[in-house]
Order: C-alpha cells, then sequence, then structure tokens
C-alpha cells in the first residue's frame, strides 16, 4: 500500500493507480469490504465520468482541480486501507487497539455524552447525591474504574480513525476546549491524536491539534498539541495537500511558537541520550545511592532491604556519612536533571510492568491520586494516601513514573518506621525539589511529556511494532526540523541555532538534513555551519572550500577565519593556513593560541626557521608549556637536531599524550635507536592492538616528508611496521 500512495503522489496516472487499487482490493476481499470498497468504486465511476467527458471533446477549466481531487480522494482512501491493514493482523498492537475501538459507539453524541457525563456524576456523587438511576448505585471508585475503560476505547477509537472529515475536525476541537469535560480526560486524547497522525497524518486530526495549540487556556494541554503537531506532519513532499503547508505557516507565525518548536526540538535531542544518561547514573551514581537508602526497584515494585542492627553498635558515626554521602549522590543527580538528562528512566524502566501499563491510554494518562489502580492499592489507608499526595506533590517524575513510583509505594510505605511516616505526612517542605512555577512552565511540561512518549515507545510491551520518533532520530537524524512542510516557514530562522546544537553535540546527520531543508537565502550562516559539518566529517578540502565562502560574506568575522585556518591546516594547504593565523594573531597580538598555530603552520609550510624563531622565543616565557614544546621538538627533528629534540620528547613522555609516543620513536629511530623506538611505537599502538598495522601505516603515508629527510624509505617502514606488529 505504500508503493501506491507514492505513486498516487508522483506522476503516476490516475488510471493506473486505480487499477493497482482494485487489484489491491481483489487480493484483500476479507479487509477491504464494504464502504471502503464503495468510495473506490466511486472515485473510479467519476474518473470514467471525466474520461467521458474528455472523448466528447468538452473543455472544462475547472478539469484539472477537479482531476487533482480525485487524487486526493484516492490518496485518503489508500491511507484508510493502509491502516485497515494494521487492524486485520491476528495479533499485536493495531490487533488489539481495533479490537477496543470496535467496541465504542464513536459517533460525536456518545463521545460527547461519556465525557460529560463523567463530569456531572463526580460532580453529583462529591454532593452525596445519586448520579442517576443506574449510576446512583454505583460508587466514586466504579465510576471512575468504568469510566478508564470506556476511555481506554475511545483512546483506541482515536488512534484507529480512519481520515476525518472538516465536521469531524470542528466537533474534538470543540469537545477537547470545552470547559464540561475533564482536562485530564482532553490531555490524554490529545496523546491519541498524535499517534493516530503518526500512523497515518491527517490534516483534519492536525488541525484540531493546531485549534487546541492555539485557544487552550491549559499549559499542558497546549504543549501536549505542540508536540503532536511537531511528531504527526507528514514526511513525504505531498503537493496534494496544501492543508498541511497552510498548518505549518499558521503554526510558525508566531515567533514565541517557533522558539518552543525550537527548544523542543533540542528537548527531543536530549531525549536519545536516555540509554547514556542511564549508564552514568547505574555506573557512578546508583551505587552509592542504593547503598544508602535500603531499597531496589523491581519489575514488581520498590522493595525494602532490612537494616543490620549490629551496624549502630560497631559502627555508630555510619549514619552521619551515609547522610553526606547521600546528600553529594543527590546532588549530582540534580545536576545531571538540570542539564536535561533523564536521570530517572534507569530506574523507572523496570517498573512498567504493572497491569495499569497493559491498558494503552493510560501511558497517555496525566498522574491523578483518584485513578481507580491508584484508589484499589492504597483503599482504607488516609495517612499513606495523604503521605503519597505529599511526595508527589512537587516531585521531578514525568506522568508515567508518578504512576510507577505510586503503585510500588505500598512495599515502601509498609516498611517506614511509624515516626518517619508521620514526619513526612506533616512537612511537606520534607520532600519535592519543583516549585509550582517551574511544574507549570512549557519547558518542563515538554521535557516530561517527552520522557512520556520515550517510555511508551522504547517499554511498552508491544512497541516493537511501532515506529518511534525517537528511533527516528536515533538512527536517520529525521528531526520535524527537517521535515519539508516546514521549509518555506519562518521556522528557518530557527535553524541555525539548532544547526549550532546538533554540531557540538555531534548529531551530524541530523545537521545535514537540517541544512538541506532551509534555501541559503534564509541563513547567513550555512556555508559556516556547512564547513563545519564538512569538518566534523573530516571532509577538509570541502570544508575549506566553504569556509571560504562564509568568509566572503563576513570577511571581518574572526570565527570564520578561524574555522577556515584550521580546516586550511587539516586539508594540507599550510600557505593558506599561514595566512589565515598570521591575520589572527595581527588581529590578537596577545593570543598565544594563534602564535603557535601560525608557528606550526610555518613549519610545514616550509618556513622552518620563521616557525622556530616563534617556537624558541615561546619556549623561553613559558617552559612549562608542553603544546609549545610539542611543536618545538617536531621542529627540532626537522633541523636534523635530534640530540635537542630527543631531551623534549624524554620530557613530554612523563605526562604523554598518545602522538607524544609516536614522535617519540621517530626521534630515536632516525638516531639509531631502533630497539627503544619499536617499544615506543607499540606503546603507541596499544589501545588498538588489532588495528595496529593499519594505524602505522597511515601515520607512516601522512609524515612522509619527514621519513624522507632521514632516508627510512618503504623497506625500512615496512620492516618497522612488522617487528611493532609480529
Amino acid at each position: 500500500m505504500k508503493e501506491i500512495k507514492q505513486k498516487i503522489l508522483g506522476d503516476t496516472s490516475l488510471g493506473e493507480v486505480l487499477k493497482e487499487m482494485r487489484a489491491f482490493a481483489n487480493d484483500h476481499q476479507q479487509t477491504i469490504v464494504g464502504d471502503l470498497v464503495m468510495r473506490l468504486v466511486e472515485i473510479g465511476a467519476d474518473y470514467e465520468r471525466m474520461c467521458d467527458f474528455v472523448l466528447r471533446g468538452y473543455d472544462d477549466d475547472k478539469r484539472p482541480a477537479l482531476y487533482k481531487n480525485l487524487r486526493r480522494r484516492a490518496y485518503r482512501l489508500a491511507c484508510d486501507w493502509e491502516l485497515r491493514m494494521f487492524a486485520s493482523k491476528q495479533s499485536g498492537f493495531y490487533h488489539d487497539a481495533a479490537q477496543l475501538a470496535a467496541s465504542f459507539p464513536s459517533t460525536h453524541d456518545d463521545v460527547k455524552r461519556l465525557l460529560e457525563s463523567y463530569v456531572q456524576n463526580m460532580a453529583m456523587l462529591s454532593l452525596g447525591q445519586e448520579a442517576g438511576t443506574d449510576e446512583g448505585r454505583m460508587s466514586a471508585d466504579d465510576v471512575q474504574a468504568s469510566h478508564v475503560r470506556e476511555m481506554n476505547k475511545l483512546f483506541c477509537s482515536l488512534l484507529m480513525a480512519l481520515q476525518w472529515s472538516r465536521g469531524d475536525e470542528e466537533f474534538y476541537t470543540s469537545l477537547l476546549l470545552s470547559p464540561t469535560i475533564d482536562l485530564n480526560d482532553a490531555r490524554t486524547l490529545v496523546g491519541a491524536l498524535l499517534l493516530s497522525c503518526m500512523v497515518e497524518p491527517d490534516y483534519h486530526k492536525l488541525g484540531t491539534l493546531l485549534s487546541v495549540f492555539e485557544q487552550a487556556t491549559d499549559e499542558m494541554l497546549r504543549q501536549r498539541a505542540l508536540v503532536g503537531l511537531a511528531l504527526g506532519m507528514p514526511r513525504e513532499q505531498n503537493e496534494l495537500f496544501l492543508e498541511y503547508v497552510e498548518l505549518a505557516n499558521r503554526l510558525t507565525a508566531n515567533e514565541d511558537t517557533c522558539q518552543e518548536l525550537l527548544e523542543l526540538q533540542m528537548q527531543q535531542f536530549y531525549s536519545l541520550n536516555a540509554e547514556r544518561d542511564k549508564d552514568t547514573i547505574e555506573r557512578d551514581i546508583m551505587p552509592g545511592l542504593m547503598k544508602n537508602q535500603g531499597f531496589r526497584m523491581t519489575g514488581h515494585g520498590i522493595e525494602m532491604q532490612e537494616d543490620d542492627p549490629l551496624q549502630d553498635i560497631l559502627h555508630p558515626d555510619a549514619a552521619d556519612k551515609a547522610m553526606e554521602e547521600l546528600e553529594a549522590t543527590v546532588g549530582k543527580m540534580m545536576d545531571m536533571q538540570k542539564r536535561g538528562a533523564d536521570v530517572y528512566f534507569g530506574g523507572f524502566s523496570k517498573m512498567k510492568r504493572y497491569a495499569f501499563f497493559y491498558t494503552l491510554s493510560n501511558w497517555f494518562t496525566p498522574f491523578s491520586m483518584e485513578h481507580p489502580a491508584l484508589t484499589q492499592s492504597m483503599k482504607g489507608d488516609e495517612t499513606a494516601q495523604r503521605l503519597l499526595k505529599v511526595l508527589m506533590k512537587n516531585v521531578p517524575l514525568c506522568e508515567s513514573d508518578k504512576f510507577s513510583f505510586a503503585l510500588g509505594f505500598g512495599n515502601v510505605y509498609r516498611s517506614l518506621p511509624s515516626q518517619m511516616r508521620e514526619l513526612i505526612s506533616q512537612n511537606d517542605a520534607l520532600v519535592g525539589s519543583m516549585t509550582f512555577e517551574e511544574q507549570n512552565s512549557a519547558t518542563y511540561i515538554r521535557r516530561f511529556y517527552l520522557q512520556d512518549l520515550y517510555r511508551f515507545f522504547m517499554l511498552h510491551p508491544q512497541h516493537e511494532e511501532l515506529t518511534s520518533p525517537f528511533e527516528d532520530l536515533s538512527r536517520r537524524g529525521d528531526c520535524f526540523f527537517s521535515n519539508s512542510v516546514f521549509r518555506n516557514t519562518s521556522l528557518a530562522e530557527k535553524a541555525p541555532s539548532l544547526e549550532g546544537f546538533l554540531l557540538k553535540h555531534g548529531f551530524l546527520m541530523a545537521m545535514m538534513g537540517v541544512l538541506d531543508n532551509y534555501p541559503r537565502e534564509t541563513n547567513d550562516d550555512y556555508y559556516l555551519l556547512e564547513g563545519l559539518l564538512a569538518q566534523k566529517c573530516e571532509n577538509y578540502m570541502d570544508a575549506q572550500m566553504r569556509l571560504e565562502k562564509a568568509l566572503e560574506g563576513r570577511p571581518d568575522d574572526v570565527a570564520i577565519l578561524k574555522a577556515l585556518a584550521h580546516a586550511s591546516f587539516l586539508a594540507g594547504d599550510y600557505e593558506k593556513a599561514e595566512d589565515c593565523y598570521q591575520q589572527l594573531r595581527e588581529q590578537h597580538p596577545d593570543n598565544r593560541t594563534y602564535e603557535l598555530h601560525l608557528a606550526i603552520a610555518q613549519i610545514n609550510n616550509g618556513h622552518l626557521r620563521q616557525g622556530m624563531d616563534i617556537l624558541y622565543r615561546m619556549h623561553y616565557e613559558d617552559e612549562g608549556n608542553n603544546s609549545v614544546r610539542r611543536a618545538l621538538a617536531w621542529g627540532l627533528m626537522l633541523e636534523g637536531n635530534l640530540e635537542q629534540a630527543e631531551k623534549h620528547y624524554d620530557l613530554l613522555l612523563n605526562n604523554a599524550q598518545p602522538a607524544d609516543y609516536l614522535n617519540a620513536g621517530y626521534c630515536h629511530w632516525f638516531a639509531g635507536n631502533v630497539s627503544h623506538a619499536s617499544e615506543l611505537f607499540k606503546r603507541y599502538v596499544a589501545t588498538d592492538t588489532a588495528n595496529a598495522r593499519l594505524i602505522l601505516s597511515q601515520d607512516f603515508r601522512n609524515d612522509q616528508e619527514l621519513l624522507k629527510l632521514y632516508k627510512k624509505g618503504d623497506v625500512d617502514q615496512t620492516i618497522m611496521i612488522d617487528i611493532v606488529c609480529g
């Protein structure tokens, strides 16, 4: 079906496409039935009618628009067919969702009645009144439990919904913004629209998300809608549906929104570090934390470990030391969190096996103490409920992890001393690290929602069937900033900031996509960023060429001149490098780094005497500078002064960098100390012995000028490599 969709968007004639769609429907008669077949028949009939009018010689200036509309109808039908094919599998994520969706009577009236009656029933029950003939016999817990079941069916109904009409968009926009439904229900259903658009983009569903983002007063609802818009836009270029471009232009018309999208994109990239952060925490932080806390996280919750009573006798000051260690450990973790790290993923990833997480909508439900899964686990213990409320009040966890913690809380609570329970339950200040302003800021809400989504796509029992936006980002660098739908929008003004971020953090594939997506004339930093990217990818000649273009546009920009100098040196254009560093030194005569690089460029450019004069002076002024010593030692070898070079290398080897062993090896080799030279070469390749021969061969090729100076030809080089590598 994907091929058919591509053909509809491409140059294949509608007649050919309809033939393929008829053949597909014939091959899948068990799945493509009823209205899905009739829509194909209607499109085919309308196209035959158009062909008939052409045969009769009728001219119609509206024919191109009518033809385009038929292709649009065919494409939307193909999207619905593809979704139905997902649902037709014998088992799995989409099959299960489709089964639940089929059990829900999802007319507009049914949906509205479900959401509004829940609010009415809970309001009446809170006043001690009966909530209608049937509901009056139900407790508040029963009403809650029933609502969770029905909400899950509605969630699945929206997830598996076919392409919407304008009426659907208007209805759900009005409903999600209505004060007559529960706010958490609206927040949850926005998540269903996100998933639905990621499966099959639909401009009417995205239109609802955009209206919610524009009009909602609740920040969590707004930010969830924004994430849905960013991740739910179609990835393919789509000339048939200009509605997507209109939505993108409308979304990015506001400067503040463009800034939010930039921050959202950066936050999504930070999410990719969750596994790395997990390893850091497990290696550097958790051993100390768990040692001092006496509990561990498991798939069945949080388990307490008994204290050893002998410790109080044998080590009376151990408690104070443990508290100091704990404070230092927690401090490290909080610092990581402030930098955007997902510090809780590792621990709470082990706590997603509760039955709670087998209900799809629960992954997207904001935390609530009234959720029936919690009221059952804490039933009858008001003190425990009070304590949990205090803990959840300001704790910096995403919604999914809050539920995990709350569901496992009973094990911890029952193990706490009664005095500690009472102290915490009566003193809110003892727990929580987030202020009210932080909890309600757009930045924190987006971060935690992305963490919820990351957990869903990584940890849901059927996650392997899903197309994860985080996997696409990690493997292909496929971010929403590189989506062509945003190409000619105001988001282009934010592209340089994102490109700099991606370059800094090493997301090079993503940076390529973003650079390609925005025209050069809208991006003053285009050549600079492109040059820096080429340099990162070790395409030094390409980097030099692009940085030269960047310097033409901004000849007084020191940062570009510095980047060009470095790229020219790496490209082997030492003359250009010398010229650039000469300009930098003239502009900044006190900058010793520029002076050192100028000397090195001069040495490599054949101006050995000039470079060495600079190095002798710099070494005299600062004998402890090893960077100067390295350059000076290399220059001394080029001058033929091996004895002096050897003295410098002997000092460098006291605190050596890997290349020091290579260059010291050269020095001893040229001086005739072959055995010692081979040992130094061995130390140089010791960290990668499997590739030792390749590494040395490459270095010898790079240093041919020096080797020829000392008459170390191909045979000598080959023998040395054999001696070193065995």
